[in-house]
């Protein structure tokens, strides 16, 4: 658990990176989901693989956790 040991700023970063990347799931799903407001990314093409990629940046929050483990 982060919380005790991290400012709510983190904390509320890491909330919204856990609904991103949830968001980027149904996304990247075999579902269409449109219907739900929820654009395909069509993980099968070269495209689709690097918005993923680009869309799943966990960048800070690694580091945050790399810092509170040293």
């Amino acid at each position: 658990m982060i919380a005790p040991f991290s400012t709510s700023e983190v904390v509320a970063d890491a909330f919204e990176l856990a609904l991103t990347t949830r968001v980027l799931d149904i996304r990247a799903s075999p579902y269409d989901l449109r219907g739900l407001g929820f654009k395909p990314i069509p993980i099968e093409t070269r495209v689709g693989r690097e918005e993923s990629v680009a869309r799943s940046q966990r960048a800070r929050m690694l580091a945050e956790y790399q810092r509170l483990a040293s």
